[in-house]
């Protein structure tokens, strides 16, 4: 995920397999590969909905702010006790151990990470009806340890009986893999691996079937995240997924970004530009047709919201108390002339919401509604450019995606919120639950 980290592809997995007296046994399924489809809004029903639908929030745990140096905004590293767990159903740790290459197996935990992990999963003494999931990869220099474990179907036997004993040792409900990304040799990949990302889903999916669940414990669950942005599906079969899944996640921001030259929202609901390519309502109906091609329906998919802000150096400053420029305005993309970073987390190109609000605040400012979009956006410093989500804009697009069947969100940047009030969190749960 991106702001503080980046995330286009996490397949939530919760693992077991058998390994035979003879050794370990690769685990074979036969895939129905469905037709592709096109998609467009006439083919979706509106208000799809219901009471009836099990609404998800997920949130992602992930310590992306560290321990700020001279901030006075109230923000220190997220500990696990300080997690509203009373608004999630799901929350993920990020994240796992890397994948050893030469055993196919997680590296085992430093102390304190274990130690957290620990933390984490008791805040299911909060909220009883509290899952939690552990989030496997994430933005790593190098993809090649996640390729070649699942190009082989060896190495991936290993690696779900391994990882199931790893997330069953502390106390986890499921495994959330972040692959960024398959098929990128340029970052280690493999053009086979969208392929062998099919055959990894299908062999967790068997091997949850097959295992005896412990007492007083549940079936771990499967999911995976997808791009919200104009790669959408280059790297993952989703209509051959979507069977083996309990739900996937729609990344449904970075969709823009600092790479281009003119100030954007990280997540339009609607393009400005019209190029309807970049925007997270056709990334929706994108992944709901690969859906209802392998013959799942929207109930399957969540929305990927994030409460990081996107900012940009303006080409042009403007005059102090001047109205602030809006979308598409000259821009430095984040090479040329990166934003100033937060005061807390220091993120070049993101902006945490609280610190944004107090950016806000000392100079006496207020967001500006773009419509189009549906974010909110700001200057500051004469050539500071910020866009940021709030409850307001997260509802809309939440609302969309509701319209459009998608009954959960899930949520990056958990230590992005306002410390102790959790803002955004209770936005989206009110807004979420309330429906």
């Amino acid at each position: 995920m991106w702001g503080a980290r980046s995330t286009w592809c996490r397949i939530g997995i919760v693992v077991a397999a058998a390994a035979a007296a003879a050794g370990v046994v690769a685990l074979i399924v036969l895939l129905v590969h469905a037709q592709s489809s096109t998609t467009n809004n006439a083919e979706y029903p509106q208000n799809a909905v219901n009471s009836q639908v099990n609404k998800r929030m997920i949130g992602y745990y992930a310590q992306t702010i560290g321990s700020p140096t001279n901030c006075s905004l109230g923000a220190t590293a997220l500990q696990p006790d300080t997690v509203p767990a009373n608004l999630y159903t799901h929350l993920v740790y990020g994240f796992s151990p890397p994948i050893s290459t030469t055993t196919w197996q997680l590296e085992q935990p430093h102390e304190n990470e274990a130690a957290r992990y620990v933390a984490f999963n008791a805040l299911k003494a909060k909220n009883p009806n509290l899952k939690t999931m552990l989030s496997v990869g994430g933005d790593l220099p190098s993809t090649a340890p996640m390729s070649s474990m699942a190009s082989d179907p060896g190495r991936r036997a290993i690696f779900v009986n391994s990882t199931m004993r790893f997330i069953r040792k502390y106390g986890f409900d499921g495994i959330d893999i972040d692959w960024e990304f398959p098929t990128e040799v340029a970052r280690g990949g493999s053009p086979n691996d969208n392929n062998n990302f099919v055959a990894l889903v299908a062999d967790l999916r068997q091997a949850i079937e097959m295992e005896a669940v412990p007492k007083n414990s549940s079936k771990l669950l499967l999911s995976c995240i997808v791009p919200g942005g104009p790669f959408w599906g280059k790297y993952y079969n989703i209509s051959d997924v979507i069977s083996h899944l309990d739900w996937v996640n729609i990344l449904g921001y970075n969709v823009l970004g600092t790479w281009m030259n003119q100030t954007e929202c990280s997540a339009p609901l609607q393009n400005p530009l019209d190029r309807a390519g970049d925007s997270v309502a056709n990334a929706i109906q994108y992944f709901v047709g690969q859906g209802k091609a392998g013959g799942a329906d929207a109930s399957k998919f969540n929305l990927g919201v994030s409460f990081w802000g996107i900012a940009y150096t303006l080409a042009s400053p403007i005059a102090p108390g001047a109205t602030s420029p809006g979308m598409n305005a000259p821009a430095f993309n984040g090479v040329q002339a990166p934003a100033k970073t937060g005061q807390c987390t220091h993120q070049p190109g993101y902006l945490a919401y609280f610190e944004s609000q107090a950016i806000m605040q000392k100079n006496n400012l207020t967001g500006t509604l773009d419509p189009v979009s549906q974010c909110k956006y700001f200057t500051y410093d004469t050539n500071q450019w910020v866009a940021f989500e709030d409850g307001a804009t997260l509802s809309a697009k939440i609302d969309y995606a509701m319209s459009m069947g998608i009954p959960g969100v899930s949520i990056w940047g958990l230590d992005a919120d306002i410390p102790k009030t959790h803002t955004l969190s209770a936005a989206v749960n009110a807004h979420l639950f309330g429906h």
